[in-house]
């Protein structure tokens, strides 16, 4: 039986815990797509799981060894490309994430200072960070919003080959093709009035 890196049980949540969600699992070697709406609860659901928002739940487990992406990309303006991913990766992490940014048709020398960037290289950047680290889940707010959709593809085929457990929110149909499963948010939860 394959290991659970995600496990709730009857979880309350949100802006005077309106948000329910009986159950939700992600099982080791599972890459999962959650969808909905803009403004359904996704985003708080990720922050929940991990650990940036209360909730009140029966059982919560979350793999320790776990990345996460949000939308506003946790980068330091003020730093430039390189020095982002070296505060975080060791040696032959960096050399990966170097090596994945090209493929990515990312093309901005890494001395550029990441306020200089686009959005879009911007989020190439940390999800690549994110991805280099290898650790056991990734968690993910919208990862290609600010993509094209050739260069959303490439990020996605990346994902796919690199992070063997993920959790995907986004609200593209387009995505569903590189995961295993698609749950929309809506089947998740019961809202409360």
């Amino acid at each position: 039986m394959a290991e659970k890196l995600i496990e709730v049980q009857d979880l309350a949540f949100g802006p005077n815990q309106v948000f329910k969600i009986p159950r939700f699992e992600l099982k080791k070697g599972e890459r999962v797509l959650l969808m909905g709406p803009s403004g359904c609860g996704k985003t708080s659901f990720l922050e929940f799981l991990a650990g940036f928002r209360k909730g009140a739940a029966k059982r919560v487990h979350v793999a320790p060894r776990h990345r996460v992406v949000f939308q506003d990309l946790n980068l330091i303006e003020d730093f430039s490309v390189l020095e982002n991913l070296k505060l975080e990766l060791k040696s032959e992490d960096l050399e990966r994430a170097l090596k994945w940014l090209k493929r990515l048709d990312f093309s901005v020398p890494t001395g550029t200072l990441v306020k200089r960037l686009s959005k879009g290289e911007q989020q190439r950047v940390a999800v690549v960070r994110a991805l280099a680290k290898n650790d056991d889940l990734l968690l993910a707010d919208e990862p290609t919003s600010h993509l094209d959709r050739h260069r959303a593809d490439k990020l996605m085929e990346l994902l796919h080959e690199c992070a063997h457990s993920a959790l995907v929110v986004s609200h593209d149909d387009h995505l569903k093709r590189y995961f295993d499963r698609t749950v929309m948010f809506e089947e998740l939860e019961e809202i409360t009035e």
